[in-house]
């Protein structure tokens, strides 16, 4: 800096003439950058310098508004860059500019803040901090509309702010620029329309980003509703109502008159300038030359209001937990508002959005009370249609966690509730119906039974209701038939004063045979086993849980049977002798469930669960501290496509596990031998491995190739053998005159009428399947292996993010839902849904089809959407 300069800028008196030489120079080059760029470099030493607060405030003024020109030009910047690289001998980066550029802005902002401090001592005028954002968000609308032009016949524009335009007289330039605002957004809108017409390439299409909400934030800037504005952007929406109702005018005193429906919903009006006051066109340059001036600044001021009430909103719903009474308080006053200048309906549907994404997000933070909580309250603001909707969706969710705990009075509780709000849901209906008569047994079991009666009826009810509007549900109407004989044999049973056995009332309570129905000898004493998909995808029943007390750990939770809760005595018997011919050690944990612990090499104590649910086995292998990260997630589910029937599963309580499940028909002791030793191998690696998709895949092919069968300790035998799976299937037990796979499946595709079945080569098929709601229906590729055959339903194109860690889970949690069936990545990380079952009958085949069609159904929307 040279001796002259450095006098001007230290120097007190030279400053300030030279300042004032310079503020008359302004005035006839505004646009001058370099002047503006002094300017703001003299005013900050002025007012950094000065003792008179006062004196000192004008000086900091100038320079907010000289310093936000300059900040907010490029032109400047990039001329900048050139200088400076031209004096250091070497170019320097855009990027270093913009560090600079920032660094300048943050230093300012301290400066103006450290004399804000000063002045609350004085007195309570407009922070200077603030009055700088204020600054820099009018010449950053300013630019979207083109910026200011200074004189009719110039072409000279100039970007500023208010406080700008009030030391260089252009206020009467900002009014007709605000009047003139429609015609030119209309020719803006002409030009970008003919050149989109002429522009082939999407991309680079043009749009107007004036449009009215910026250009209402524009004349905001431009007049004294400024200051209230500037808060509300900068997240302070209660100062923001606070500065609207104080009054700011001298001379008119904000007697805007306003209406008496404001008075009558208790909202005290904004203080803004009357249409007459003598003050209105220096305050309110941007609406001077409005028809109806004072009228329009009056509404403004009022959406503002309506604005600062919705932010209030959202900054109650984000406490945690939601803080729902001033939450309630503020979304009426927001509609209180925004009725008075007819935008009601856009506000409400605006508050509506916010909160329902809230719950959403709450929900997906796994704070279901809070969600439900928020949405409670919000309902009792009105009824709309999208709140009681998610509302029903989170009870219901709620009621099934509960039902799955074996909570049932708080599942019934929820899922009324939510049947209330939506009654034709059939998710919900069918999950009430679950509850209500899993809630029955449960109190049938206790000393107060009489409870069971009422849930009972209620079931009834719910169910009569629901045929009402969908009187060919032929489920409901099986489940409505079903009902009515339980609540007659419990009114029986209880009417006698019965002092059966707890398991014989259970037994009478669900058994389900009229008098005059000839007995079925072979299913004495159950209910018998369905062949359906287990009338149930989301509240898995624990009827047959309840009816047995577990002596196991109470963190191996296993997966609750489907509808009928109910195990025929020759399927419990019939898998127990196959669990005995293994020759491995096993301890009984109830009924018909067992535990068989294994120590192996990389994990010792390893749990094997092996539970009979309705008329398939479940093989469950828990994975005790395994975290259920995106990539462990991602992998696991990767192998799941490549193992023999298991899956990965992720369970109520939160933890994963290894599942195989086996329809009891098609079970032999081979088979059940290999699937508990497979889950131990699969399992027999370090943790390090799961997150490695190379290495677990590697232990997976080393593992299906060759099958050591004394790699875990359990009962060890006299000699090893090798086998493959696929050879143990082909051959294990088949007769003489046993059918393969695909004599079977050929012999079984004849009586098919809602699939068509077309052979693609020696060993695979093609079934296309009907499905309600899904015009080409379902394709499933067939690929047999001896007597064993592998059913892949794919869902083309659902290929999530591999970082999209909720869908991972979502699957995981779906393979723990589903019956048999299980849902994999394949090689191309896309979904299938997969139903391997060891060898085939006419049974297991019509069942694999019902719920493959019922699953794919049931989550494949959920699931392309979460992708």
């Amino acid at each position: 800096m040279t001796n002259k300069k450095f006098k001007v800028v230290k120097l007190p008196q030279a400053r300030l003439r030279t300042i004032s030489q310079l503020q008359q120079l302004q005035a006839s080059t505004p646009t001058d950058l370099r002047l503006a760029h002094n300017l703001g470099v003299l005013c900050f030493w002025s007012a950094s310098h000065l003792t008179d607060i006062q004196k000192a405030k004008a000086y900091w003024h100038h320079f907010i508004a000289n310093w936000a020109i300059v900040l907010e030009n490029d032109e400047f910047w990039n001329a900048w860059v050139t200088q400076r690289s031209h004096v250091y001998g070497e170019k320097i980066s855009k990027q270093t500019a913009e560090t600079a550029r920032q660094a300048i802005l943050e230093r300012l902002l301290h400066s103006l803040s450290m004399f804000d401090s000063k002045l609350q001592s004085i007195y309570s005028g407009f922070p200077l901090k603030l009055t700088f954002h204020l600054e820099i968000k009018a010449i950053r609308l300013l630019k979207q509309a083109g910026g200011l032009q200074l004189d009719n016949d110039a072409a000279d524009t100039i970007f500023c702010g208010p406080m700008m335009v009030r030391h260089l007289g252009l206020s009467s330039n900002i009014a007709k620029f605000i009047h003139d605002l429609p015609d030119l957004s209309k020719s803006l809108n002409h030009l970008f329309e003919l050149f989109n017409s002429l522009n082939s390439d999407q991309k680079n299409k043009l749009s107007n980003s004036l449009n009215s909400e910026n250009k209402e934030h524009l004349m905001f800037c431009f007049s004294e509703l400024g200051p209230a504005f500037i808060h509300l952007d900068q997240g302070n929406p209660r100062k923001t109502l606070d500065l609207l109702v104080m009054p700011r005018c001298k001379k008119c005193g904000s007697s805007q008159s306003s209406p008496l429906s404001l008075a009558e919903k208790n909202i005290i009006p904004p203080r803004v300038c009357s249409e007459n006051c003598a003050q209105f066109e220096t305050r309110n340059p941007a609406y001077t030359q409005l028809d109806k001036r004072g009228k329009v600044l009056f509404q403004h001021a009022l959406k503002l209001m309506a604005e600062a009430h919705i932010a209030l909103v959202e900054q109650r719903i984000r406490e945690n937990p939601p803080e729902t009474t001033a939450m309630a308080q503020h979304w009426q006053d927001t509609l209180n508002a925004a009725t008075e200048i007819d935008a009601g309906d856009q506000f409400q549907k605006r508050l509506i959005e916010m909160t329902v994404g809230r719950a959403i997000a709450l929900e997906r933070q796994k704070r279901l009370d809070d969600a439900i909580s928020l949405l409670e309250a919000a309902k009792q603001l009105g009824e709309y249609d999208q709140i009681n909707a998610k509302l029903a969706e989170l009870l219901t969710d709620r009621g099934v966690k509960a039902g799955n705990s074996g909570h049932w009075d708080d599942a019934v509780t929820n899922l009324r509730q939510a049947l209330e709000l939506n009654p034709h849901v059939t998710r919900i209906r069918t999950n009430l119906i679950i509850a209500l008569r899993s809630g029955a047994a449960h109190y049938f079991q206790s000393d107060n039974k009489k409870p069971s009666l009422s849930l009972l009826e209620n079931a009834r009810d719910v169910l009569q209701a629901g045929l009402e509007f969908d009187e060919n549900n032929e489920k409901w109407q099986r489940e409505l038939f079903e009902v009515r004989r339980e609540l007659a044999n419990a009114r029986n049973t209880l009417a006698a004063g019965s002092s059966d056995s707890v398991e014989q009332i259970f037994e009478a309570l669900f058994k389900g045979l009229d008098d005059d129905e000839p007995e079925n000898k072979e299913n004495q004493g159950g209910t018998k086993p369905t062949t359906g998909a287990g009338g149930r995808l989301d509240l898995l029943s624990k009827l047959a849980e309840a009816a047995s007390t577990m002596d196991g750990d109470e963190n191996d939770e296993p997966k609750p049977g489907s509808k009928s809760g109910t195990v025929a005595p020759a399927v419990a018997k019939s898998v127990q002798a196959c669990l005995e011919k293994t020759g491995l050690k096993y301890r009984r944990q109830g009924e018909n469930r067992y535990k068989l612990l294994f120590k192996t090499e990389k994990r010792e104590g390893l749990i094997i669960q092996l539970q009979i649910v309705d008329d398939f086995v479940i093989i469950l292998a828990p994975i005790r501290g395994l975290r259920d990260e995106t990539k462990i997630l991602y992998n696991l589910l990767r192998v799941t496509y490549t193992t023999d029937i298991h899956k990965i599963c992720h369970g109520s309580d939160g933890n994963l596990r290894l599942v195989a499940e086996v329809p009891a028909t098609v079970l032999t002791p081979q088979t059940l031998e290999y699937l508990i030793r497979d889950s131990i191998n699969i399992l027999d690696v370090s943790d390090q491995t799961f997150a490695s998709f190379d290495d677990l895949k590697k232990h997976i092919d080393k593992m299906q190739f060759i099958r050591m069968m004394q790699t875990s300790e359990n009962n060890p035998r006299e000699n090893n053998r090798q086998e493959l799976l696929a050879s143990l299937l082909q051959h294990g037990d088949r007769g003489n005159n046993a059918s393969t796979a695909v004599e079977k499946i050929q012999e079984l595709c004849k009586n098919l009428r809602q699939c068509q079945c077309q052979r693609l080569s020696d060993d695979r098929f093609h079934l296309k399947c009907e499905l309600p709601g899904l015009e080409n229906g379902i394709n499933i590729v067939v690929i047999c292996n001896g007597d064993a055959a592998s059913f892949i339903a794919r869902m083309s194109g659902i290929s999530p993010d591999s970082n999209n860690r909720r869908f991972y889970q979502r699957l995981a949690e779906i393979n723990y839902e589903m019956n048999v069936c299980k849902v994999a990545l394949d090689s191309d990380d896309e979904l299938a849904f997969m139903y391997e079952l060891p060898s085939l009958n006419e049974a297991v085949f019509y069942q694999m089809l019902e719920r493959l069609r019922e699953y794919v159904g049931h989550y494949g929307m959920e699931l392309a959407m979460l992708a």
